[in-house]
Parts: C-alpha cells; sequence; structure tokens
C-alpha cells in the first residue's frame, strides 16, 4: 500500500516513522558513562548485508555497552529485511545525528578519555594480514545473537548421538544459489545447485543417499541413521536447527547467493559438526584439509572426498571433531570475539580497525 502512495506523502510517511522509533527508544536504559556511538554507512544498515551490523552491534552490547545507534529514513523505509526487526526489539538508543564519524564506534569514558572503532569492508581484505587489526569472522545467523550463545549452550548439541554421516538441509533453489555473480566475484567456486546436481548423479544407490523433502521422514533418517548422505529441503523449526545439525557427523557447507560463505558453516562448526567445504582458505586463519574440515577444491574431489568419508574409522572422525570445536571456540565463538573487544577497550590503546573481509567492497 505504502508503495502506492505519491512521493511527498510517502516520505513524510517514513519521516514520521523514523522520528516515532527515536523517540521510543529514549525509554531504553542506556547508560551515558557506558555508551557506544555507533555510525555505520548505508550499505552496511540498509541492505541485506546489514544482517553483520546487526550481530556486530550485539557483539558490542555483550561487551557491557549501551548503544546509541544512527539510523536514517533509509533504514525505516524499508523494514522486510528480518535483521531490522531484530535491530529494532534491542535496547539500543536510536538517534539522527552521530558524534562519531561514519564507519566508526566512539566511547567516551566517565574521565573523558576516547576511544574508537574503525571498520572497514570488502573483498580486498581477503588473505591480508593486519597484526593491529581485528578480523571479523563470518558469525552464526543472526537469531543466534539475541542473546549471547556460549559453549555451555551448544555442549547439549555436540554431545547427540550422531546417526547421519553427511548432511545438507537448505534451500535448493536455482534461481537464487547458480547466479552468475557467485562466479563473477569467486571464480572457481561450485554453485549450491550444481555441487547438489553432482552429488546426486554421483550416489544414486538407495543405500548411499536419499533426498528429502517431509520433515517427519528427515527426523526418521536422523534417528535411525540408514543413509550415509542426506540432502534435506525440509522445513523445519528453526529452534530445532541446531539440534539437526548436531546429529549428523559431516555437513556439506555449499557457498551462498553471491558469496561462498554461509551461515550453516559457521553453525555446523559450532555443534562440532565437520564441515565439508570448498572455501576454507577464505577463512582467518585458513581451515586446513583433515585436520579441521574436509576441503575440496571442484566437483570431482567434493565426490572423492566424500567417498573417502564412507571408511573413515570412529577415531579418526573424532579426532577431526575435536579439532573443529576447538577451532570454533578460539576464532569464531561469540564469547571469543566479546573478549578481544573487550580488551582493547580496557587497553592504552586508542584505536582498533575491525576488517569485515566476506562484504563487498564499498561502492566508489
Amino acid at each position: 500500500m505504502i508503495g502506492r502512495i505519491k512521493s511527498p506523502l510517502r516520505d513524510l510517511y517514513h519521516e514520521l516513522k523514523l522520528i516515532s522509533y527515536i523517540v521510543k527508544s529514549k525509554f531504553n536504559p542506556v547508560p551515558t558513562h557506558n555508551k557506544l556511538n555507533v555510525y555505520l554507512d548505508s550499505f552496511l544498515m540498509n541492505s541485506d548485508m546489514g544482517r553483520f551490523s546487526f550481530i556486530f552491534c550485539q557483539y558490542l552490547k555483550f561487551c557491557g555497552f549501551g548503544l546509541s545507534v544512527k539510523i536514517d529514513k533509509a533504514f525505516i523505509s524499508r523494514l522486510a529485511p528480518p535483521y531490522k526487526k531484530l535491530f529494532l526489539q534491542q535496547n539500543y538508543k536510536l538517534v539522527r545525528q552521530c558524534q562519531a564519524k561514519e564507519n566508526t564506534v566512539e566511547w567516551v569514558s566517565p574521565v573523558g578519555k576516547r576511544k574508537w572503532l574503525e571498520i572497514a569492508y570488502g573483498y580486498r581484505f581477503i588473505g591480508t594480514v593486519d597484526e593491529g587489526a581485528f578480523y571479523m569472522p563470518f558469525p552464526l545467523h543472526p537469531k543466534f545473537y539475541i542473546k549471547q550463545i556460549s559453549s555451555d549452550d551448544l555442549h547439549l548439541f555436540r554431545s547427540q548421538k550422531r546417526n547421519v554421516l553427511v548432511f545438507f538441509a537448505g534451500n535448493f533453489d536455482s534461481r537464487l544459489y547458480n547466479r552468475d555473480v557467485l562466479k563473477e566475484n569467486f571464480n572457481g567456486t561450485v554453485s549450491r545447485i550444481n555441487a547438489l546436481r553432482y552429488i546426486r548423479g554421483r550416489f544414486d544407490e538407495p543405500a548411499e543417499l536419499e533426498f528429502v523433502k517431509e520433515p517427519g521422514r528427515l527426523h526418521e533418517l536422523l534417528e535411525a541413521g540408514a543413509k550415509k548422505i542426506v540432502l534435506s529441503e525440509a522445513r523445519t523449526p528453526g529452534e530445532q536447527w541446531l539440534s539437526i545439525l548436531g546429529k549428523a557427523h559431516f555437513f556439506l557447507c555449499l557457498p551462498g547467493v553471491r558469496m561462498p560463505w554461509s551461515h550453516n558453516a559457521i553453525e555446523s562448526m559450532a555443534v562440532g559438526t565437520i564441515p565439508i567445504i570448498q572455501y576454507g582458505s577464505l577463512f582467518t586463519p585458513p581451515l586446513e584439509h583433515m585436520k579441521n574440515a574436509v576441503c575440496y577444491t571442484n566437483e570431482n574431489e567434493l565426490g572423492e572426498v566424500l567417498s573417502e568419508l564412507f571408511t573413515m574409522s570412529e577415531q579418526e572422525i573424532a579426532k577431526l571433531r575435536s579439532n573443529v570445536i576447538s577451532y570454533y571456540e578460539q576464532y569464531l565463538s561469540a564469547e571469543q570475539i566479546v573478549g578481544k573487544l573487550s580488551a582493547f577497550f580496557s587497553s592504552d590503546e586508542t584505536t582498533l580497525k575491525v576488517i569485515i573481509p566476506f562484504l563487498e567492497d564499498p561502492v566508489k
């Protein structure tokens, strides 16, 4: 309906909506003595990639700070992305004007001491080494950052009985997951659709693989463990996802729409499910084949490593799993990220560069 309203009225509607959110946020308890001023650019806040801004703000919140975050009409005009609703549900103070410069987070201590986080993003940072910077790792899905998830929370999922050898679940839509933009940005990446098509063609024996559409059948397979490979597009409740992931030994970490990274890779590692992955080199530090991941570079290698898993011993799988959990805890967990950010705010340093390498380069 709003889309049919003429431009001046639409602008007025968004202006009033912006004001209402700002006014409501004034009642959020943000302490002036422990507050961060956050100013992120329009790409970070207003596109679907803004999910990472929500997660970044939650990391800062988990450090114990209150947040004052700059928003504008562009943010309000398109509230469809779920992360924006999550963002507005937090107890941030929302402002139109911000003391911080664009793509910085500013902290002013009670005694007037100032510190800054300087945010930089872009694929150009992939493979770079800046010893003084903090490289933000690719995260879990935003819904897992509404509250801070810890290793204690994950222990239950990690300790489940695992009845399926290799598992994949997700969106199979070829219109999304076989687009040219992935190949243009990351040449040589095997798309999700091509990988699934290859696997279903190579492992066509009923005892080897089953393709699942119904949630009931998926749960039967997860409990019975009769198949080596289970590929599922069954829709299951989001709150069951980590439990489902934890019932497989290995997870096929197939690429996203525009970039190789996908939340399910990090989620699988969080519950100790070993990633089968083409883009392990894009992690910081890189994942290592048969140490903390099963890596491949093309379709044929994917088929070969899957065949090798059929004969892998329980002891070998257990060692891999232990290494995966260690990597997650050391480099990917919210706890270690919050710890690094907190250490900076407690240090004598005044500036920390935060690099986000998994987002597209800014448009100049």
